[in-house]
C-alpha cells in the first residue's frame, strides 16, 4: 500500500536473524526509532500496516552497539 511514493505503515518489528522478535514499535508520520539497545548484528525489519500486511521487509546491518 502507498501513497504518494510514501509507504503507509504503523508497526515495525525487528527480529534477529534466528526469527525471534527483539523489538516492536508502533511508527507514525517521520518518527526516528531508536535501537541503541540492540547488539551490532544482522537483523530483519518487517514494516506493517493498520491491518497487520506485511507491506515490506529489509534487513539492517547494525555495526555499533553503543558499549
Amino acid at each position: 500500500m502507498a501513497f504518494a511514493n510514501k509507504l503507509i505503515f504503523n508497526r515495525i518489528i525487528i527480529y534477529n536473524l534466528i526469527g525471534k522478535e527483539v523489538k516492536s514499535l508502533f511508527h507514525y508520520n517521520n518518527a526516528q526509532h531508536e535501537i541503541g539497545e540492540l547488539k551490532a548484528g544482522m537483523y530483519v525489519v518487517k514494516m506493517f500496516d493498520i491491518k497487520g500486511k506485511l507491506i515490506k521487509s529489509l534487513k539492517l546491518n547494525k555495526v555499533y552497539d553503543g558499549a
